[in-house]
């Protein structure tokens, strides 16, 4: 399902560990959609990317790629959209992550090691 609207407020990143020990992270952004009398806001998620997807500029307007799932927990059920793939004109290209699943605990996606840029000694400069 895709969704176009503009990015109205950055929540950043959140991480932790799950019960079985594994490490995750997500970034959250509000996105604002529909018409311009009345808007409708919602909360996407990113679980793959999450420190790519925490960098999008408030104020940029977009086309995002979701998946919307609910799942239940103790007899209450949570709804989270998450978004796998985004374009915003006037950026880089399109990002993508692949599509995130629930595991048991509802913790989905857990994000790869991004390689350190090098630092040059002479300079003191990372690129």
């Amino acid at each position: 399902m895709e969704v176009k609207g503009k990015i109205i407020k950055n929540l950043g990143v959140q991480s932790g560990t799950s019960k079985s020990g594994k490490n995750w992270s997500k970034a959250t952004i509000i996105l604002e959609y529909g018409d311009a009398q009345y808007p409708k806001q919602v909360a996407l998620d990113n679980l793959k990317r999450a420190e790519e997807f925490a960098k999008l500029p408030v104020g940029a307007e977009g086309t995002f790629s979701i998946e919307v799932s609910s799942h239940e927990h103790n007899g209450r059920w949570f709804t989270s959209v998450t978004c796998w793939k985004w374009d915003l004109p006037g950026q880089a290209a399109p990002v993508q992550s692949a599509t995130p699943t629930l595991d048991a605990m509802g913790v989905s996606g857990h994000p790869q090691p991004q390689p350190q840029a090098a630092t040059t000694a002479d300079d003191g400069l990372p690129f």
